[in-house]
C-alpha cells in the first residue's frame, strides 16, 4: 500500500474487504481464547482473491479471561501497547545494553522491568495501528526517526493524527479520515485499556451502513 505502483489496485471495495477480513479473523480467533500478540501487516497474507490469511502465531498466546492480565508479551514496535514497550537493562562487564520491544503494541503494556497485558485489548490497538496505516497509506511513526523517542510519545499519549472532513485548511495533499473511521481507530488505540473495544464490536461499527457511507465519500 506504500508503492505507487500497486495502489492502483489498492481500491475502497479491496480496502473494505480486506480489513472486514482482519477483524473476522481476529474475532475468531479471540472468541477461541486466543491472542495473536503480534499482529501487523507482515502477518496477514492475502490471497490472490485478496482473502484475509492471519499469520505466524509463534507468540501467541492463550488466555483464560479478557479481564485478567498476561505476562511475558513479545511482538513488534509500533504495533504494540505501552505495556509491551519492554526497557531490559543488561549488564555485561559494567555496559548497559538497552533492548526495546516497542511500536504496535499498547502504551499501557510499557512498565518498566515488567512486561505485563491485559489481552485481547493488545491485538485491538495493533489493528488501530494498521487500519490507520491502510487508510494514510503511510508506515506508522514515520516522521519519528528513534524507537525511543516514539515509545516516549506514546506513553505520553501521542498518537498518529487524523485530518477530519472538518478540519481546517484541508490540502489536496492531505489524507482526509471519515469521521465515524476516526472514531473507531480512536476508540481502538484508546490509552486505557479496558476501554477498547472488542472485535465483536469493532465487527458490529464496522460493517453499519452509515460507517460504510462515509467511507464510501472519502474513497
Amino acid at each position: 500500500i506504500h508503492d505507487k505502483k500497486f495502489q492502483d489496485l489498492w481500491n475502497l471495495e479491496r480496502f473494505v474487504s480486506v480489513v472486514t477480513g482482519i477483524i473476522r479473523g481476529m474475532s475468531f480467533l479471540h472468541s477461541k481464547k486466543v491472542i495473536h500478540r503480534d499482529l501487523k501487516p507482515e502477518n496477514i497474507m492475502l490471497s490472490e482473491g485478496f482473502e484475509v490469511k492471519i499469520v505466524d502465531f509463534g507468540v501467541s498466546r492463550e488466555y483464560a479471561d479478557r479481564k485478567k492480565t498476561m505476562t511475558g508479551y513479545v511482538g513488534t514496535p509500533c504495533y504494540m501497547v505501552r505495556v509491551f514497550f519492554v526497557v531490559v537493562v543488561v549488564v555485561v562487564v559494567h555496559v548497559s545494553l538497552l533492548h526495546f520491544q516497542t511500536h504496535k503494541k499498547g502504551p499501557e503494556n510499557i512498565k518498566e522491568g515488567k512486561n505485563v497485558h491485559d489481552g485481547t485489548s493488545a491485538d485491538v490497538y495493533s489493528f488501530a495501528i494498521i487500519l490507520h496505516q491502510m487508510w494514510s497509506r503511510e508506515i506508522p511513526y514515520h516522521n519519528i526517526k528513534q524507537h525511543f523517542t516514539m515509545m516516549r510519545k506514546v506513553v505520553n499519549g501521542y498518537r498518529m493524527p487524523m485530518t477530519l472532513p472538518s478540519s481546517p485548511k484541508l490540502s489536496s495533499s492531505q489524507t482526509v479520515f471519515p469521521e465515524a473511521l476516526a472514531e473507531l481507530i480512536s476508540r481502538s488505540w484508546h490509552g486505557d485499556p479496558e476501554k477498547r473495544p472488542s472485535f465483536s464490536t469493532i465487527g458490529r461499527i464496522w460493517t453499519d451502513a452509515s460507517v460504510q457511507d462515509q467511507i464510501k465519500l472519502y474513497r
